[in-house]
């Protein structure tokens, strides 16, 4: 008969605030393909949750939120709990230092670090008993250093009433069941009115008191990561050193999606469907690119790598992605001069060079590419307000709510949400149709979707 798996007491949870930040011989000697595994599983569940969010504002997501954190594997619980925390640790301390080179990044990072650990707490909560809530949360409010205070019978007769109303929907709460702390440690409650203050100092109730515990962490969270910022030593070591500048470069670029299966049957793009599938089914980034090949007969490197590893990733043949591109540059170069950009697609294709397989551009790898005037990148990104409107128009998206909520995500730099909104604007009814959706994180989803979207068999029959 199994053992059921060791449940993780509060002491043990107090590890997932990260004050301890000693190095054990398990983390000096990490493999860096096991480094890279642990911190790309943590900025996956953390962007897709940060995607739950921006799409899902006025809905119940905690438990489509615990479903990505459950992927991580040092967020579950098991009988090895130890090499799960030391993996967890691991990851944690190693993406504090890579985001702690802008204060942006630090930002960032400590919000998405504070939604992970307030799952972390939910999810434990669920398996503790109510009487015994209060013991556990006051662990975390030591091990943060938030002063805290038991409420005396005296203060407990004096705000009954109120207190009351405060949980209205539990039957007679006990003393030990309420926190008392200095009101400046509360304000992450007092918008709510969750709060009694008196005298300079705020009486919560312990589902309440998470909030404080999570800003606290938040707030202890930043001032760390600044501080290390701004350590000349550890400016020196970002800088200089090869491995972690090499490990930095791969995390900022990481496609965060899941694998994307190849495209199959009618949905490849082919010669004789480019022009068509260009017009429904490219994401903006990629049908700007054609539509200006199709009319100048020219591109520049950069446009021309990334919309050739795309025509590849969506399943175009060597042949035909020779084909159409020695028609479109057929107006500006002849067949001798073409050799150059035929090897320069060979290579693309893996059958040059060092043979690598490369795929389609995440939408990271692009964000990070500075546009120039020969290369627009993302136009999400780089269009003025202006021009990405008149994009809008273009894609014949008229609706006046949909146009505002394209624009908000943009202007809050939302760029993949942002495509997603376009996305479902030209695919109404997805979810019904498709019973399923999908994160916005290379131009390949874009185009795949959209081919399940408009020929669900793949027999390559339009019906758009």
């Amino acid at each position: 008969m199994n053992n059921p798996p060791k449940q993780l007491s509060s002491t043990d949870m107090t590890k997932y605030l990260y004050q301890d930040k000693s190095v054990s011989k398990e983390m000096r000697v990490m493999n860096r393909a096991i480094l890279q595994k642990l911190c790309c599983d943590r900025i996956k569940a953390h962007k897709e949750v940060e995607n739950i969010m921006m799409l899902n504002k006025d809905g119940d997501v905690k438990d489509k939120i615990m479903d990505q954190y459950k992927k991580i594997n040092q967020f579950r619980f098991s009988e090895d709990q130890e090499k799960l925390y030391i993996n967890d640790k691991i990851a944690h301390f190693y993406l504090e230092m890579v985001n702690s080179d802008t204060e942006e990044h630090i930002f960032k990072y400590a919000k998405n670090e504070k939604i992970l650990l307030e799952y972390r707490i939910f999810d434990r909560m669920k398996s503790v008993n109510e009487s015994d809530k209060a013991y556990f949360l006051e662990d975390l409010l030591v091990m943060l250093k938030i002063d805290f205070r038991p409420l005396t019978q005296t203060e407990f007769n004096k705000l009954q009433v109120d207190l009351r109303e405060l949980v209205f929907k539990k039957k007679n709460p006990t003393i030990q069941q309420f926190f008392k702390v200095p009101f400046q440690e509360a304000y992450g409650s007092l918008s709510g009115l969750n709060v009694i203050l008196d005298k300079g100092m705020a009486y919560i109730y312990q589902d309440e008191i998470v909030k404080t515990v999570l800003n606290k962490y938040e707030e202890t969270l930043i001032k760390a990561m600044i501080k290390l910022k701004n350590n000349e030593k550890f400016r020196e070591y970002q800088e200089n050193d090869s491995q972690f500048l090499d490990m930095r470069e791969k995390l900022k670029n990481y496609d965060f999606g899941e694998q994307i299966t190849e495209i199959q049957g009618g949905h490849k793009l082919a010669f004789v469907n480019i022009q068509q599938f260009s017009q429904v089914s490219f994401p903006p980034c990629m049908k700007i690119m054609h539509d200006k090949l199709v009319k100048e007969h020219h591109l520049k490197y950069l446009s021309r790598q990334q919309l050739q590893l795309f025509h590849k990733s969506a399943g175009m043949t060597i042949n035909d992605c020779i084909n159409f591109w020695r028609v479109s540059f057929s107006d500006r170069i002849n067949d001798k001069q073409f050799e150059e950009h035929q090897y320069n697609i060979r290579h693309n294709f893996g059958l040059e060079g060092k043979r690598a397989d490369y795929f389609s551009r995440s939408c990271m790898n692009i964000w990070n590419q500075q546009a120039t005037p020969d290369y627009e990148g993302c136009p999400i990104k780089t269009f003025t307000d202006e021009k990405f409107q008149i994009l809008l128009n273009t894609l014949s998206i008229h609706e006046r709510d949909t146009i505002y909520k394209i624009m908000e995500h943009k202007n809050l730099n939302h760029y993949d949400v942002a495509c997603k909104l376009i996305w479902d604007a030209k695919h109404p009814d997805m979810i019904v149709k498709m019973e399923r959706s999908f994160v916005m994180d290379n131009p390949i989803k874009y185009y795949k979707n959209s081919r399940e979207y408009y020929d669900p068999k793949g027999v390559n029959k339009q019906k758009q």
